[in-house]
């Protein structure tokens, strides 16, 4: 049963506290990761498959296992599946940083993205838990403010490590805030547990569901990972895990909408309001690795700026999220509304990466920062606003299972967003380099768009030929250009659909029946002494 809402407590805020803690240290493990890589490379001398699943396998784990954890902690409560998260978290990132080789490190990403895609997703989840819908976007827009912060720091702080200290910190300084959560969980964060027998908790799992999810997700995730990367998209290694994928996820489709219990329940996807939301959450995601995948790559590719100054130069559109996403979360409050806000921040999105298609060789400062600002309020905007609808269109005892099927959705934006960036970078970089004529055998490895990406380090070496340098540097900037073409096509599209969401009330008061045991800050220090 759903509990009514109270005053908080002490504990609640300490309890909100190690939460905020989770979503800091899993946003910038998620960016402070990759601009370690060259240095990883170096030291382990990895291959390019090597270098792959070093740099893919921790969202690849991510996305697969979130369903899973959203699943099963509404059968098994939250907490124990936080605290087992947090294990395969904590453990993964020593083993990582202790790695002697890279296929220890490998080993150690792929347990990292298992512990942290559980974190990641139980900490939205319980955070829905612990409040009622009419007070929920004030904390989910508190809890935009530490994702956003690690994911602006994250780059600056592996570029730091790497350079300066040794790379191996980007995962070690995953432990002490790990460690500081943990503590304050124990202590402060008591959620009311699942009032059922162990023998129906173990019945109601859907484990034909997960099964066919896994493989089904595994072969279409990983096929499109490494497609155009490791093999090309029309070599078997591709195109028959695609095309297997897709098929099991049909099949999984099937199978929820019979089942009673589902991983994925029938009557959180129904309705226009649960389907617009759900294609907006991806869009969302599939916008803004996008944009954090591309905007470096310009930086540095095209400005010729080392990885620190370019995550320095990325600064105002990660940066804005967090204003925009509080502001969205107090006008929410204020209002008791939210499609025009919703409406104001996809326009944003749409603006802003529109306006970046004008970023070139020649942009001015001022012009490469301004560009920015559009689509950084936008995206802050949509991730405090784009789970309320959704939050107020299911029942409350629904709505831990609703906001992790929408966290997922936004993960696998995620990943084809990098697909998709990725493939008309590559694509357009190799029919243009196709032109070039007459070029010194010193710059013949920057004709393959496929590793154009991984040839920026060296672009130095290409001093002595300016008039061949430059013509490299505006391949980079027209094939980027491109990419923010598609991507300006794309964001209208869910501006469109979030005109057809409707708009309800939200005055609920209720906390979902996981919600917060309150015990009294005096009560949980007695208990310690």
């Amino acid at each position: 049963m759903s509990q009514p809402t109270g005053g908080k407590s002490v504990g609640f805020y300490l309890a909100f506290l190690s939460l905020s803690l989770y979503a800091f240290t899993h946003a910038l493990e998620t960016t402070i990761f990759p601009i370690s890589l060259p240095s990883i490379q170096d030291d382990f001398a990895a291959s390019t498959v090597q270098y792959f699943w070093a740099n893919s396998i921790f969202l690849l784990l991510t996305v697969l296992t979130q369903p899973l954890v959203t699943s099963l902690s509404n059968i098994f409560g939250r907490t124990y599946l936080l605290y087992s998260c947090l294990l395969l978290f904590a453990a993964g990132a020593a083993l990582v940083g202790a790695a002697s080789n890279i296929y220890i490190l490998i080993v150690g990403r792929l347990i990292q993205g298992i512990g942290g895609g559980g974190v990641d997703v139980l900490t939205e989840i319980i955070v829905t838990d612990i409040t009622s819908l009419k007070e929920r976007a004030f904390y989910v827009g508190l809890l935009n403010i530490p994702t956003a912060l690690g994911s602006v720091l994250g780059p600056v702080l592996g570029g730091a490590f790497s350079t300066y200290v040794t790379w191996r910190w980007v995962a070690w300084i995953d432990l002490p805030l790990l460690g500081v959560g943990a503590v304050l969980s124990v202590f402060f964060l008591r959620l009311k547990p699942v009032d059922m027998s162990s023998r129906m908790k173990w019945e109601r799992v859907d484990w034909l569901g997960m099964a066919l999810f896994v493989i089904g997700s595994t072969a279409t995730v990983c096929s499109l990972s490494w497609g155009g990367v490791l093999y090309p998209w029309r070599s078997w290694q591709t195109y028959v895990p695609l095309t297997i994928g897709p098929l099991v996820l049909v099949v999984l489709a099937f199978h929820e909408y019979r089942t009673e219990d589902a991983m994925f329940p029938h009557r959180i996807l129904a309705g226009k309001t649960s389907g617009c939301c759900m294609l907006g959450s991806l869009i969302h995601g599939l916008i803004t690795a996008a944009v954090i995948y591309i905007l470096p790559l310009y930086f540095q590719g095209v400005q010729q700026e080392s990885p620190i100054e370019s995550a320095i130069s990325a600064f105002p559109f990660s940066f804005l999220a967090v204003p925009s996403g509080s502001v969205a979360a107090f006008l929410v409050t204020y209002f008791s509304q939210y499609n025009w806000i919703m409406w104001i921040g996809w326009a944003a999105i749409s603006l802003g990466v529109g306006i970046m298609s004008l970023l070139d060789l020649k942009s001015s400062r001022s012009v490469q920062l301004g560009l920015q600002v559009p689509g950084g309020i936008g995206v802050g905007i949509l991730y405090t606003i784009i789970s309320i609808p959704l939050q107020a269109n299911v029942p409350v005892d629904d709505v831990g299972l609703a906001v992790g099927t929408l966290v997922f959705f936004r993960l696998t934006g995620q990943i084809i967003g990098l697909v998709i960036s990725a493939a008309i970078f590559s694509n357009t970089y190799t029919t243009r380099a196709s032109q070039w004529k007459n070029l010194p055998a010193i710059a013949e490895k920057f004709r393959d768009g496929s590793t154009a990406v991984y040839a920026i380090e060296t672009l130095s070496s290409l001093n002595g030929y300016p008039s061949v340098k430059n013509l490299i540097l505006e391949t980079y900037a027209v094939s980027l250009h491109y990419v923010w073409v598609a991507l300006a096509v794309i964001a209208p599209v869910a501006l469109l659909t979030s005109l057809f969401i409707e708009c309800k009330p939200l005055n609920k008061d209720e906390t979902g029946r996981q919600g917060f045991a309150d015990v009294r800050l005096e009560e949980q220090t007695s208990s310690i002494i």
